[in-house]
């Protein structure tokens, strides 16, 4: 009985030596995240199996914000679930769209608004023009006075002009 015990033990232990040996090692895929100028990012580079999950945040630098990851996105901070296929992303970061209002002669701008202003930024400007003159529109053709513009991607740079009043 002790011998058929040993026997059935010794069994026991060579298909458990088979079995680990014979596992399978799981998959890995490269993961490589980068930035452009203008900021860092928090994350762990590297091999991870697949089903794993690893979280990226951008961090832009003073004067920069976040604008997208290369794939489009702009979840931030960024949850990626390691599917089968390596991955490589950058976080893209860029400089504020500047604004800049001037006034022609005869006039001025109320309120000093030059600057950078992060896109979505909504800002009040006023042409006031001085006495005998009025008000004609902005250089792209705007009439609103005070106007309020919607700060995009692209730089803005605009002009207030006014004009002579005839009074008869």
């Amino acid at each position: 009985m002790r011998s058929r015990l040993l026997k059935s033990f010794a069994l026991v232990a060579l298909l458990a030596t088979v079995f680990v040996g014979c596992k399978k090692d799981e998959p890995t895929y490269m993961v490589q995240v980068t930035a452009t100028e203008g900021g860092t990012v928090e994350g762990q580079n590297g091999e991870y199996k697949e089903g794993e999950t690893v979280v990226f945040t951008a961090k832009p630098n003073d004067g920069y914000y976040f604008a997208s990851w290369s794939d489009g996105s702009t979840d931030n901070p960024r949850t990626i679930t390691i599917t089968d296929a390596e991955i490589s992303l950058t976080a893209e970061f860029a400089q504020p769209p500047l604004l800049t209002i001037s006034a022609s002669d005869n006039g001025t701008i109320e309120t000093d608004v030059n600057g950078r202003y992060a896109p979505g930024s909504n800002v009040t400007v006023t042409a006031k023009p001085d006495d005998g003159y009025g008000f004609m529109r902005w250089s792209d053709g705007n009439t609103d006075n005070p106007r309020t513009i919607t700060i995009g991607n692209e730089d803005i740079s605009l002009a207030a002009l006014f004009a002579m009043v005839m009074v008869f």
